[in-house]
């Protein structure tokens, strides 16, 4: 085939899919998403509350908020703390317990030199550095990221890596504070 060829399907099928999905419905369209979601090898931008689908486990970002403090922890001067609290679902098939943790999840933002991780655990409510999941069980914590008090615009980011480091998909929801 042809690159015109590919281009020309390519085009077809989009403009398909885009009718398909309108003509479904929004519910029927965030199924569609999410199912395509977890086979997408790419990126994957995301909103707050939607639930979107990995190669491990399914996860919703549930809420964002900036706080003055947490457990006790204030910012230094000219910061602020974000609030995000994340549910993830194991949906491996593994008869073992499947390990995620706290460092799974990046931050990053136009005005950020480099990716921004989350603080280590302050309470038994923050997601732990380390923690399993059976397939089917859920886990519901909270982030606590230190940005600039400037900052309105983030991406939380989670990057899916294959057993080789070779990047699967990325999935990044866009915050806005």
């Amino acid at each position: 085939m042809n690159k015109t060829h590919r281009i020309v399907l390519t085009i077809t099928l989009t403009v398909l899919m885009t009718f398909t999905l309108v003509a479904c419905g929004e519910e029927a369209a965030d199924r569609v998403m999410h199912s395509i979601a977890q086979r997408i090898q790419g990126t994957v931008t995301g909103e707050i509350g939607k639930k979107y689908s990995t190669e491990w486990f399914e996860f919703a970002i549930e809420s964002v908020e900036v706080v003055e403090n947490y457990a006790g922890y204030s910012p230094m001067e000219g910061n602020k703390l974000v609030k995000i609290q994340i549910t993830q679902t194991c949906t491996y098939d593994d008869p073992d317990p499947t390990p995620f943790g706290i460092f799974d999840w990046y931050m990053d933002s136009d005005s950020f030199d480099d990716y921004l991780w989350p603080l280590d655990p302050l309470d038994n409510t923050m997601m732990p550095e380390i923690f399993y999941l059976a397939n089917g069980e859920s886990a519901t914590n909270i982030m606590i990221f230190e940005v600039d008090e400037d900052v309105v615009a983030l991406k939380l980011i989670y990057t899916e890596e294959a057993e080789d480091g070779s990047i699967y998909a990325t999935f990044i929801i866009n915050i806005i504070i």
